[in-house]
């Protein structure tokens, strides 16, 4: 697979981050994200109280994060970049939401969302602003729509119905509240 060489939405990202979160800040509480904030509140205490159905690669550092984003060719949300900083990678149960594992991008495999979506996208021609964060058994995957950012720098999370080869519906306005909502029905 070929990295995507465009690195100027990433420059763009990482600017605007810097731009709202001083040295030392919380990473989401600067600039529209205490609805984001208040959501991991609430992930984390549905983690911490189910622990027994958790698992996770681990944090991931921002270095990582970048790598991925500028292999992918996207920028990813704010929720999605804090999701992956505090597990990489998360099993739920039997729910497994897709994250980054390591750099090696290419040999790699599921839950790396990364390599699943690269793969998509060589094998299947899926679209490139689609970022597969969770596949429902092949019929549909749950995606972040990288082409439409809200003010906070969020973007939706999608319904890629694999059958008919499109967007059928969106699951939700930002990756931390598609989480949120996921873990509630699923306990």
């Amino acid at each position: 697979m070929k990295q995507n060489s465009n690195l100027k939405p990433i420059e763009q990202y990482f600017e605007y981050v810097c731009s709202i979160a001083g040295e030392g800040d919380d990473f989401l509480t600067s600039k529209g994200g205490v609805r984001v904030t208040e959501d991991f509140e609430e992930i984390d205490r549905i983690l911490e109280e189910h622990a027994d159905f958790v698992d996770s690669s681990g944090e991931k550092p921002l270095s990582l994060i970048d790598e991925a984003q500028r292999y992918l060719g996207v920028v990813f949300p704010p929720s999605y970049v804090e999701f992956l900083m505090r597990w990489g990678t998360l099993d739920f149960g039997p729910n497994e939401y897709y994250g980054v594992i390591d750099q090696d991008f290419d040999n790699s495999g599921v839950p790396d969302a990364v390599w699943f979506t690269m793969t998509e996208r060589v094998g299947r021609g899926f679209p490139p602003h689609l970022i597969v964060v969770r596949n429902i058994d092949g019929d549909e995957y749950h995606c972040l729509d990288t082409t439409n950012y809200d003010a906070d720098g969020e973007c939706p999370v999608v319904v890629w119905d694999c059958p008919s080869h499109g967007v059928s519906r969106k699951k939700a306005d930002r990756f931390s509240q598609y989480l949120l909502q996921d873990l509630k029905d699923f306990i």
